[in-house]
């Protein structure tokens, strides 16, 4: 496993709004994976990261932009869709659905907070 880590595959139950009822941004939509997870395991290089550690992720690697295209008699258009799509790699660990990353896909560890429950 190396530098690998795996950590919870939490996603948004519904859209996560702040106070003033404004949607946080693309990653707070229903169904999106959030961009802090919980460390399951980690892979015998990695330094500073332990099962357990509450992390806020960086999967701007994992990030695969969509197209849709629109003919018409004359030429062909291209346009990108505005929701982002992440393809993290995944793996099933005691029938739970978890994101297999590596210790470059976490920005920080985060040390305390209280968690919004969507």
């Amino acid at each position: 496993m190396s530098n690998v880590i795996i950590v919870t595959c939490d996603k948004y139950k519904e859209d996560a709004m702040t106070v003033d009822g404004i949607i946080l941004g693309t990653a707070g939509i229903k169904g999106s994976i959030k961009m802090y997870q919980k460390v399951i395991a980690v892979g015998p290089l990695v330094r500073d990261i332990k099962e357990g550690d509450m992390v806020m992720l960086n999967l701007s690697r994992y990030y695969a932009p969509e197209y849709t295209e629109e003919q018409s008699s004359l030429r062909s258009t291209v346009h990108m869709k505005n929701t982002p799509k992440f393809i993290v790699p995944h793996i099933m660990l005691d029938g739970q659905d978890c994101l297999q990353i590596t210790s470059q896909d976490i920005e920080y560890i985060i040390e305390e907070a209280e968690y919004p429950e969507n």
